[in-house]
């Protein structure tokens, strides 16, 4: 892989998508004012990337759509538009239609771009560097926050838990250069994908190195504490799976994987429906005894789905329009409901405000449920297409493994759709991106052997 990076000169276009994907991660860091919250650098780097594609397929030099799959997109970009109009608060939708265009976009950009092994190699290579980078980082901050008492550095925390929010943990995450810990451990997903596609690839020297990177990788994940670490096992127990039976220790990693990815899905079901709030710990100075003290309630997202299911069945086809769940979904809540959620947050009502936590819920209550079913059966196809193009001969068995994994990456991302709104992350749309592009180069190597 190394030497197929190296020898290679890349078009204006490869570079430009190279320098996409390596600042994608990059969230927090020293913006323009006029970038807001929501645009980020790779956003702007992606608008003369976006030219040129736009410019070759008018010079009819590239076919934008290759297959009928896309036709769904285009229409969930049609349906998101048409839900702008149709929603009754327009001012708050019209820029997450456009970021879900956006999105769309990048899928074509990428898929249209990344078509032969060496572009698919230097995004891998890059995702695979950046993750490393990102998770040293990350080790650092928590360290010298915690430890150190670095207040500067709370920038790149995530707050210590409260009263109000589960306390189980006694100190503050670290969510790196990302916007959040459960930001961060999504874009492990992808990072640990192609991290596990260039450790096949290299030489067993590189192997060793890479072995140490993956262990700090993990720490970083760790660390960040967030129950999308769900898709990363899914993810690390699909490629151990596969070398199991390379020596004892690869097996033992296994199974590892796989008992801890158990625990983790059968947590994440208990803890999406129940928190566990507050929750002390003390030890008796006189008989040295410990005391912990909880209590159990429902969990916040128990009343979110609750409102996106009341908010979809009131607008079935169209939702109520991307991004409008946050500021309107009280108003679908029982006064019960409202009540609960307000204590449970400690916020009064004029402040409750709340993403959907959940990509199901949030296309129901948002884009309804033909949002829901078109989305669905994209994702299916998708995958269809990536699980046929790992039984393809093609004689690669680097190519026939990224299909295999980004086949586990996304549903890895599928899977903590559960409870993180992963539809308005680049990661997912990236991952979809290099999955296709895998599964296309597969398939025209299979063609010509």
């Amino acid at each position: 892989m190394h030497n197929l990076i190296t020898r290679n000169k890349y078009s204006i276009s490869q570079y430009l998508l190279f320098l996409y994907l390596f600042l994608v991660p990059f969230m927090k860091v020293p913006k323009f004012a006029f970038m807001g919250d929501k645009i980020q650098y790779c956003d702007l780097v992606f608008i003369p990337l976006f030219f040129i594609l736009l410019i070759s397929v008018l010079r009819k030099k590239i076919k934008l759509v290759k297959d009928s799959k896309v036709v769904l997109l285009i229409l969930l970009a049609v349906l998101a538009t048409v839900s702008l109009f149709n929603s009754p608060v327009k001012s708050e939708v019209y820029f997450n239609v456009a970021g879900m265009i956006y999105l769309i976009c990048v899928y074509f950009v990428i898929t249209n771009l990344v078509t032969d092994k060496k572009t698919l190699y230097i995004a891998i290579f890059i995702f695979s560097i950046t993750l490393l980078f990102i998770s040293i980082l990350g080790i650092l901050f928590f360290i010298l926050f915690n430890f150190f008492n670095i207040n500067s550095l709370s920038f790149f925390m995530y707050g210590n838990v409260t009263d109000i929010q589960s306390a189980l943990l006694p100190f503050s995450r670290s969510s790196s250069l990302l916007c959040s810990p459960e930001m961060y451990v999504n874009f492990t997903v992808l990072g640990v994908s192609c991290m596990s596609i260039y450790y096949a690839a290299t030489k067993k020297y590189d192997q060793r190195v890479l072995g140490i990177s993956t262990a700090l990788v993990l720490v970083g994940i760790i660390l960040a504490f967030s129950r999308s670490f769900v898709g990363v096992l899914l993810v690390l127990s699909a490629v151990t799976f596969l070398f199991r039976k390379r020596s004892r220790l690869l097996y033992f990693i296994f199974i590892i994987c796989v008992c801890l990815f158990i625990v983790l899905v059968l947590s994440a079901i208990f803890l999406w429906f129940f928190t566990v709030m507050p929750v002390s710990f003390s030890v008796d100075k006189s008989t040295g005894y410990g005391h912990i003290v909880f209590n159990t309630g429902w969990d916040t997202r128990y009343y979110l789905a609750k409102a996106a299911l009341r908010m979809g069945v009131d607008h079935p086809f169209l939702g109520y329009g991307l991004g409008s769940f946050t500021n309107n979904f009280s108003l679908f809540m029982s006064q019960a409901d409202l009540s609960a959620l307000m204590v449970r947050r400690g916020v009064p009502l004029e402040l409750l405000r709340i993403d959907p936590h959940s990509l199901y819920f949030g296309v129901i209550a948002e884009m309804g449920f033909l949002g829901l079913i078109m989305l669905m059966c994209f994702f299916t196809l998708i995958l269809s297409k990536l699980w046929k193009a790992t039984k393809l001969a093609c004689g690669d068995r680097i190519m026939t493994l990224a299909c295999y994994v980004y086949f586990f990456c996304i549903i890895g991302y599928l899977i903590n759709g559960f409870f993180a709104d992963v539809l308005s992350m680049r990661f997912l749309w990236v991952s979809l991106s290099l999955g296709v592009a895998s599964a296309n180069i597969t398939r025209e190597e299979s063609c010509r052997g």
